[in-house]
This record gives structure tokens, C-alpha cells and sequence, in this order.
């Protein structure tokens, strides 16, 4: 599962996300004060599970060599 951390530049509050275009000029829980825009999306930073990090690189290591 991919999701999205949110930092609120007026409290420092973290939001974690799956779809962070949903919270696009909403209040921030937190401090109720920032009003999230475009340009916080764009300094989301990735979350990647790290279950589905382990499971690719399983898969990775589990790969048959051709001779």
C-alpha cells in the first residue's frame, strides 16, 4: 500500500494519506488554521508499506537464472 505524509508548515503536524488530493483546501486536524493546497501535494513525501517492500524483493531474489 502506497501512501502520502502531509506536514503542516504552521503546527508540524503529520498527515498520512492514501489519497491526498482528497484533503486539497481542507483545515488541517491539527491546528485548524493551514488550509492544505497544490502545492503541499506536491512536497508530500512517498510512504511505501515495508511489507510490500520485503515482498518485492523476495520476488526479486526468487527470479530463475537462464544459462
Amino acid at each position: 500500500m502506497i501512501g502520502f505524509k502531509l506536514i503542516c508548515p504552521e503546527c508540524g503536524a503529520e498527515i498520512i494519506t492514501m489519497h491526498p488530493d482528497g484533503v486539497v483546501w481542507e483545515r488541517c486536524p491539527e491546528c485548524r488554521v493551514h488550509i492544505w493546497d497544490s502545492y503541499d501535494l506536491l512536497m508530500a513525501e512517498v510512504i511505501v508499506e515495508k511489507q510490500q517492500v520485503a515482498g518485492e524483493r523476495a520476488s526479486a531474489a526468487m527470479r530463475p537464472h537462464s544459462n
